[in-house]
């Protein structure tokens, strides 16, 4: 399989597809509304089919039993001018608790021909995606407010570099390898509090002792 970038809804245009597919590389671009006609199109091809082309099993998260199902189509190739476009998927995620089952549904665009994904290979791929959206790209959007607060208007591969640094290194903080025993439970903000610290002041704070923190 050719190498391949996975993309969230932000980037889901022809122009970034254009790019992608002339790199001779894999796309993976999340499908929204913004992109109304092929919205509309996938879910007329794939919204109503119950049988999956792949499924996984039935597993534990959070405290929630989880599994996926994948419904996959090539009937949209080349759609709405994207000559590249080859398959379009979507994934149905069921959470299953005590009291009821939650269903998410969401929809992707790749280039990928299609013998190069068989069997749960695409559902591999939207998962790791997902894994990436729940920590690091959840982290700098929602409690660092990325997106509400650029920072700059200037500068933006720097300071980008610089926010990824950052996360790298309080991920670092957060692992059991960095932190004591007695530190585990920390809360985030006394986290990013003692980073803080550790940068103004170049003092080493609670968790990072020679005991294994």
């Amino acid at each position: 399989m050719m190498p391949l970038l996975s993309m969230d809804a932000g980037y889901c245009s022809k122009a970034v597809a254009d790019m992608v597919n002339a790199a001779n590389r894999g796309y993976l671009l999340a499908l929204k509304n913004p992109q109304q006609e092929l919205m509309r199109e996938a879910k007329h091809h794939l919204g109503r089919r119950r049988r999956a082309d792949a499924e996984t099993s039935w597993e534990m998260y959070r405290g929630h039993r989880v599994r996926r199902l994948l419904y996959r189509t090539d009937q949209l190739r080349g759609a709405n001018g994207w000559e590249h476009l080859r398959q379009v998927w979507r994934v149905r995620q069921e959470t299953q608790d005590r009291v009821e089952l939650r269903v998410e549904e969401r929809y992707s665009l790749t280039n990928l021909p299609w013998g190069t994904t068989a069997g749960d290979i695409p559902l591999q791929l939207v998962r790791a995606h997902w894994g990436i959206e729940n920590k690091g790209t959840w982290t700098m959007d929602t409690q660092w407010g990325e997106d509400h607060a650029p920072w700059t208007s200037g500068a933006l591969e720097a300071v980008s570099l610089l926010r990824l640094l950052a996360l790298n290194a309080v991920i670092r903080l957060r692992s059991r390898r960095f932190r004591s025993r007695i530190n585990r439970q920390q809360r985030y903000n006394a986290l990013l509090t003692c980073a803080l610290e550790l940068i103004l002041t170049d003092q080493v704070c609670w968790g990072l002792g020679p005991d294994g923190g």
